[in-house]
């Protein structure tokens, strides 16, 4: 199995055991996000800058994490991604 392919499967499982009520924001989710990754002693970067005016909420090792809270619009949500790749 290759690296990355073990990193994203360890920050699955990490991110899989978070159980949340209802949450007022999505900076609360990045601080229970945060707390799993740690807890799953993965390190990782809050508000990782990719380039000028592109910043990923979390990278962790090579994968990167992008915390949305509720429906996305995926248009907005694709031309988001578009731009960190």
């Amino acid at each position: 199995m290759n690296s990355l392919h073990t990193e994203m499967n360890a920050i699955v499982r990490a991110l899989s055991a978070i159980r949340t009520p209802a949450v007022p924001g999505e900076y609360d989710l990045h601080a229970e996000v945060s707390a799993a990754l740690t807890r799953a002693q993965i390190a990782h970067r809050h508000e990782y800058k990719l380039a000028p005016r592109c910043r990923i909420d979390f990278m962790a090792g090579r994968v990167g994490i992008e915390i949305k809270k509720g429906r996305p619009a995926p248009a907005a949500l694709r031309g988001q991604l578009s731009r960190y790749l």
